[in-house]
C-alpha cells in the first residue's frame, strides 16, 4: 500500500501541480502562477491522502470483522455451547453499529480488552490436559495473534493519521522545496514560468517525490491450504535525494572529512555514539583514547556552496560525568542544487567499554568490543562480529547480522532478516515479516515471529512461536517447543524433547531421540525415526508414521475425518491397539477386526509386546503395514 501511495503521490504532483491548460490559454503573472500551483498541491493531495487513510482504516475493520467470525465458527465447531466472551461480543456489535469508523481510539481500548480477555481463557484451557480444553486453547492463541497485528496496525493508523495532517512542517518543506525546485529548472530552460503550458511540463522541471513513509504492511490473510506462503512487504525508505538523468545541471562532487579525539578514557564509561544518517564503522582497539573519523561527500553546482554545507557539519567527542558521547551534527538541506551524497562515520574506541549507537539510513558495523552493545537502528542494515556481550539490537527494516559473539543477546527487527552464526550465548530474537537464520550456536534460543525460522546445528533449548513462515529445525542438542500457524514445520535429528503445535499446514518430525507432542488442525503430520513417548493428536488432517525396532515407548495417535497410515517394523516389541468410530481399519498383517454399531476395533501384537500403541480416530479410515 505504501508503494502504491506514494506513486500517486507523484503523478498528483506531478500532473495536479502542473495544474491545468487553462494557464496557457493567456499569460499571467509569476506569482499568481506560482500561488495557483501552490493551491492546487494543497487541495489535491489532501484530498488523496484523506481518501487513502480513510480506505485503509476501512480495510483494517474488515479484517477485524472477518478474524472474528473464523474464531465464533471455529470455537462453535469444537463446542457448541462455548462462549466467546462478553468482550468479543462488543467487538462484534460495534463493528456492526459502525462505532469505530470515527473513533479509533476506541477500537484501541477494545482491541486491547479483547486481548487480555482471549490471553485469560487461553491460559485456563492449556492449563486443562481435556482435549477440547486443548483445542481451544489453540483456537484462543491464533486469535489473540490476530487481535494483537490488528491492533498494531491501528496504532499505525493513528500515528499515520498525524503525520499526513495537511498543515504538517513536512508538507509545508515539501511545497517550498517543489517550487523551489520548479524555479530554479526554470532558470535553466528557455521557458518563463508566466508563459509556460502546465499542462506539457518538460520531464526535466518535473518536481521531487513527497518526502514521507507512508502506511503499514496489509495484514496478511489466513490460507487454508498447505500451500501458505509467507506475506511479502514492501516499504519505501525516506531517500536523500540523487541525480537523475533529467537533471540539467552540471554540479561538482567533493569529499570533505573530519576528525576527533579524546584521551584517558576510563574502562567503565560507556561510549555513546549518535549520527543521523549514514555509514557508521566502529571497532574496538587496545588503546584507552577515541579516534573518530567523518567523511561526507557533497554535490553541488559549485566549490563554495559544497565548503559552505561542510563548515556546517558538526563533529564531537565530549565528556560527562559518567560517560562519552561522540556525535554527529549534518545541516538540513533544502536547496535542491546540493546534494549530501553519502557519509561515513568511523569510530575507533577502547574495546573493554560498552558502546551505545543511534543511527539511520546508513549501514552498521560493530567488531572487537568487550563491554557489550546496545544499538537502536532504522532502515539500516546491522553487522556486529567478535563481540563479547550483553548485546541489545532494536533495528527496522534492515537486515541484522550477528557472528562470532557471546554473551546474552536481546535482538528486535521488523520486514528484513535476523542472521546469527557462531556466536555463544541466551538468544531472545523478535522478528516481523522477514526470516531469521541461527547456524551453529549454542545457547537457549527464544524466538517469536511472523515469517520463516531455520536452526540448524545448535546446541541449546529452543522455544519458538511464529506464524506465516516456514519452521525448519535441524540437528539440535537439547528440548525444543515450536508452535506455529499457516506453514509447515519441519524437524529432525533433535536429541531432547520435541512438542509441536501447528494449524492449517504440516507438521514433518524425523530423528527425534526424546518424547514427542503433537498436535495440528487441518493440515497433516509425518513421523518417522521416533524412539518415544509419543502424543499425536490432530483435527481434521492425515497422520502418517512409521515405527521402526527402536520404538519401544507406549504411545498414543489419534485424527478426526481423516486418515492414518501406520507402518510397522516386524522386529518391534509393540501392540497396537485400534479403534475407529464411523471409520474404517485396513491391514496387511493378519488381524481380527470388531464391530460394534459404528466402533470398529483390533489389535496387533509384535514381539513381546511390551510398548502398548493405542491408535484411535473418528470418521477415520486406519491402514496398518509391514515396513
Amino acid at each position: 500500500m505504501k508503494t502504491r501511495l506514494l506513486t500517486t503521490i507523484w503523478v498528483v504532483a506531478g500532473a495536479i501541480v502542473l495544474v491545468s491548460s487553462a494557464f496557457a490559454q493567456q499569460p499571467k503573472s509569476e506569482k499568481w502562477v506560482l500561488d495557483s500551483i501552490h493551491e492546487n498541491i494543497s487541495l489535491k493531495l489532501e484530498d488523496l491522502l484523506l481518501q487513502y487513510t480513510a480506505d485503509e482504516y476501512a480495510d483494517i475493520l474488515e479484517q477485524l470483522k472477518e478474524a472474528i467470525e473464523d474464531y465464533t465458527k471455529y470455537i462453535k465447531n469444537i463446542d457448541d455451547n462455548i462462549q466467546r466472551g462478553a468482550s468479543v461480543d462488543k467487538l462484534a456489535e460495534n463493528l456492526k453499529e459502525d462505532v469505530y469508523f470515527d473513533d479509533p481510539e476506541q477500537l484501541l481500548d477494545d482491541l486491547r480488552s479483547g486481548t487480555s480477555h482471549i490471553r485469560r481463557l487461553e491460559k485456563i484451557h492449556r492449563a486443562d490436559p481435556d482435549k477440547t480444553s486443548s483445542k481451544l486453547a489453540q483456537a484462543e492463541r491464533s486469535f489473540r495473534r490476530e487481535l494483537t497485528m490488528i491492533t498494531e496496525l491501528v496504532e499505525n493508523y493513528a500515528d499515520q493519521e498525524m503525520v499526513l495532517t495537511i498543515e504538517s512542517d513536512e508538507f509545508q518543506e515539501y511545497l517550498d522545496l517543489a517550487l523551489l525546485y520548479l524555479e530554479e529548472a526554470l532558470s535553466r530552460s528557455d521557458l518563463a514560468i508566466e508563459d509556460i503550458s502546465l499542462d506539457d511540463l518538460p520531464d526535466e522541471l518535473a518536481i521531487p517525490h513527497f518526502p514521507l513513509i507512508i502506511g503499514a504492511p496489509s495484514f496478511p490473510r489466513i490460507q487454508t491450504d498447505s500451500t501458505s506462503r509467507t506475506p511479502t512487504v514492501q516499504y519505501n525508505p525516506v531517500e536523500i535525494r540523487t541525480r537523475t538523468d533529467s537533471d540539467r545541471l552540471t554540479k561538482s562532487e567533493t569529499s570533505f572529512t573530519s576528525s576527533a579525539f579524546a584521551d584517558v578514557i576510563s574502562a567503565h564509561s560507556p561510549i555513546i555514539i549518535s549520527n543521523p544518517m549514514g555509514n557508521v564503522l566502529i571497532s574496538g582497539w587496545n588503546k584507552d583514547r577515541i579516534k573518530v573519523t567523518l567523511e561526507v561527500q557533497i554535490s553541488s553546482e559549485s566549490k563554495s556552496s559544497e565548503s559552505g554545507i561542510a563548515e556546517d557539519i558538526k563533529l564531537s567527542v565530549t565528556e560527562d560525568d559518567d560517560s562519552y558521547t561522540v556525535e554527529v551534527d549534518l545541516p538540513h538541506v533544502t536547496d535542491p542544487r546540493v546534494q549530501v551524497l553519502q557519509s561515513l562515520l568511523t569510530v575507533k574506541i577502547p574495546s573493554k567499554n560498552k558502546v551505545i549507537c543511534n543511527s539511520s539510513f546508513g549501514d552498521i558495523a560493530i567488531s572487537n568490543m568487550r563491554g557489550g552493545v546496545v544499538l537502536e537502528s532504522e532502515n539500516s542494515s546491522v553487522e556486529l562480529h567478535h563481540v563479547e556481550g550483553p548485546v541489545e539490537v532494536a533495528a527496522s527494516m534492515g537486515k541484522v547480522a550477528i557472528y562470532k559473539v557471546s554473551g546474552r543477546m536481546n535482538v528486535a527487527n521488523s520486514y528484513a532478516s535476523i542472521e546469527v552464526l557462531d556466536c555463544d550465548g541466551n538468544l531472545d530474537i523478535t522478528n516481523e515479516y522477514a526470516p531469521v537464520n541461527i547456524t551453529d550456536s549454542r545457547g537457549e534460543v527464544t524466538i517469536e515471529n511472523t515469517g520463516e525460522i531455520n536452526v540448524v546445528d545448535h546446541e541449546g533449548s529452543i522455544d519458538i512461536e511464529n506464524a506465516y513462515g516456514q519452521v525448519k529445525i535441524i540437528n539440535v542438542v537439547g528440548d525444543i517447543v515450536v508452535y506455529n500457524e499457516y506453514s509447515p514445520l519441519i524437524v529432525s535429528s533433535v536429541s531432547g524433547l520435541a512438542e509441536l503445535a501447528n494449524v492449517y499446514s504440516q507438521i514433518e518430525i524425523s530423528d527425534v531421540k526424546g518424547p514427542v507432542y503433537a498436535t495440528n488442525s487441518y493440515g497433516d503430520i509425518a513421523a518417522e525415526q521416533l524412539r518415544g513417548p509419543v502424543v499425536i493428536e490432530n483435527d481434521q488432517g492425515d497422520i502418517e508414521m512409521i515405527l521402526d525396532r527402536d520404538f519401544d515407548q507406549s504411545s498414543s495417535i489419534h485424527t478426526t475425518y481423516a486418515s492414518i497410515d501406520l507402518t510397522v517394523s516386524e522386529h518391534a516389541d509393540l501392540t497396537v491397539r485400534i479403534q475407529t468410530v464411523d471409520g474404517d481399519i485396513q491391514s496387511s498383517w493378519p488381524i481380527k477386526i470388531d464391530r460394534k454399531g459404528s466402533v470398529k476395533t483390533a489389535e496387533l501384537v509384535l514381539g513381546d509386546g511390551s510398548a502398548v500403541v493405542d491408535v484411535t480416530g473418528d470418521g477415520t479410515t486406519i491402514s496398518i503395514q509391514d515396513r
